[in-house]
This record gives structure tokens, sequence and C-alpha cells, in this order.
């Protein structure tokens, strides 16, 4: 009988590593029996962004030490998507947008061959507050992508408007129905202001819908599995937005009190940890 295996995506570069230490962190204390393999998407993308360099294995090497201390059997794949991108950032009219092109890593996901079946990704500002086996078992053999609901643009764009931040992928299915093909060509023809999440909203025809509990963007509850803690509009008292990041503990702290505190008090004695050894230079560039 094969072994179960958990695998979950992240994208970013080494600017990043803050945030991916946190959430693979809250992973890895809140799922500590299963085994888990973690693939990091990144690339080079200086040509934008002197800022914008690959995620090194040494950085994600360290950073996988340390949640071992709560997993011992997690495991991590590095890949340089540089290699796979073709002409999708060459010819796209969203490479230069307000939102990075690592946000767009994994729409080139059918193109890596060691890319499992099934894989769940998550944004790197994502904590896992409890196990994720129930939305990683979630029945997904007639779905290519499974997704909650997007807090805001489901006012805007229609009931089954999803947020990107957590979603489930098929990718036998969506292989077979060729579906990131479908969301690239879309995005390099159109102008979006969400590209990548506009897209896959618009291209997914076999999209199931979860519970917000799974990617909980407003306010905590007692249930909530992932926190996604994203860009938040507010109407009163003037509308504005706020985007506080739980890799900034203090100010994340001011704002949401002792909220996944087992986490962010972890995280914070582990990056004080590697600030004292200075164990790797780059870790936590500012």
């Amino acid at each position: 009988m094969e072994k179960e295996v958990m695998n979950i995506v992240y994208s970013g570069n080494a600017k990043y590593s803050k945030a991916l230490l946190l959430s693979v962190l809250s992973v890895s204390m809140h799922n500590p029996n299963k085994e888990i393999h973690f693939y990091f998407l990144t690339g080079d993308y200086t040509e934008l962004d002197e800022n914008y360099t690959c995620l090194s294995i040494p950085t994600v090497s360290k950073m996988i030490a340390h949640c071992r201390d709560f997993n011992r059997n997690i495991f991590y794949h590095v890949i340089d998507m540089n290699k796979y991108e073709g002409d999708f950032f060459k010819k796209n009219r969203n490479f230069k947008s307000s939102y990075t092109p690592y946000s767009m890593l994994r729409l080139l996901l059918d193109k890596v061959d060691e890319i499992p079946d099934k894989l769940l990704y998550l944004d790197g500002d994502t904590v896992v507050l409890d196990n994720l086996e129930e939305i990683y078992n979630a029945d997904i053999s007639e779905y290519e992508l499974c997704m909650v609901q997007d807090a805001v643009g489901h006012y805007y764009f229609g009931k089954k408007y999803c947020n990107t931040g957590v979603i489930l992928f098929n990718m036998k299915l969506l292989k077979e129905t060729n579906l990131l093909e479908k969301v690239r060509d879309f995005v390099k023809k159109h102008r979006l202001f969400m590209p990548d999440q506009s897209a896959i909203n618009f291209k997914c025809k076999k999209k199931l819908i979860l519970n917000r509990k799974f990617n909980e963007q407003k306010k905590t509850a007692k249930d909530t599995v992932i926190r996604h803690y994203c860009k938040v509009f507010h109407w009163l008292p003037f509308p504005h937005t706020t985007n506080i990041k739980p890799w900034n503990v203090k100010e994340f702290k001011a704002k949401f009190n002792d909220e996944a505190k087992d986490v962010i008090d972890t995280f914070e004695n582990i990056t004080a940890e590697i600030n004292h050894e200075n164990e790797i230079r780059d870790f936590f560039n500012e």
C-alpha cells in the first residue's frame, strides 16, 4: 500500500523567506504526524526588480531544519521556474503589474514533471491553525481546482469568484483539460487587475467551492483551518485597506493580539535565534 503524502506548494523569492518560514512552520506544527513534501517555486526576475532573486537551496534547507523540530517527516524541493516559462512572461500584458511574477508561477505547474497529481497551494501570507487533512482529502476527482469564495471579489464578479490564496490542484485532470494552458493564454492577452486570480476564475469550469474556514480572509473563527492575512478593504470610517502580515510580529500582535499565538511565538523565537547566530547571510534580508 502506497504511503499517504501531503504535497504543498509555495512560490517566492529570497526576500520572501521570512513569510515562507512562518507559513511552513504553521503547517509543520499543526500536522506533526504527516509526511509532507514542500515544493518551492522560484526564479530570477531581476530585470524587473533587483530584489527578485531566486530562493536559494541553503535558505530553504535551514528553514526546513527548524520546522523539523515539529515534524520529522518533511522534505523539500526547490524548483527554478525560469526553465519552464518559455514566452509566458515575454508575451504577457500582466508581467509588469502591481503583483510580482512569482504570483503567476503556479500557472506553469503543468510543465513541471516532478509535480505530483495532487497538491495544495498556499500563499505565503497564510497561517495554518489546524490539521490540513480535511481539505487535502477533499474529493477532487471531478474537479480541476478547489478554492474558497473571495471575500470581496464575489460581490463584483459573482458568487463563484474565488480567492486563489489557497488552491487544491487536481493536476491529473487539469492536464487533461489543458486548464493552465488556457489560463496562461488568457493572462497573456488580457490586461487584468488581479491577473492570475481573475484568469483562473474565468477559465476554470470544474471548480469545487470549499467552506471559508479553509481560507478565512476576514476574521478568525474557532473552526478556522487556514487564516489568510491578505489585504483587506474597509468601508468605515472611510474607504481604505489594511495589509498587516504575520511575519511583522510587533505590528501583527498590536492588531490581532494572541491570534495564532503558538505559531507567532515560535516564529519569533526562531528568527531571534537565526539573527543571533547569523546562520545565513541572506535569510532575512529586509
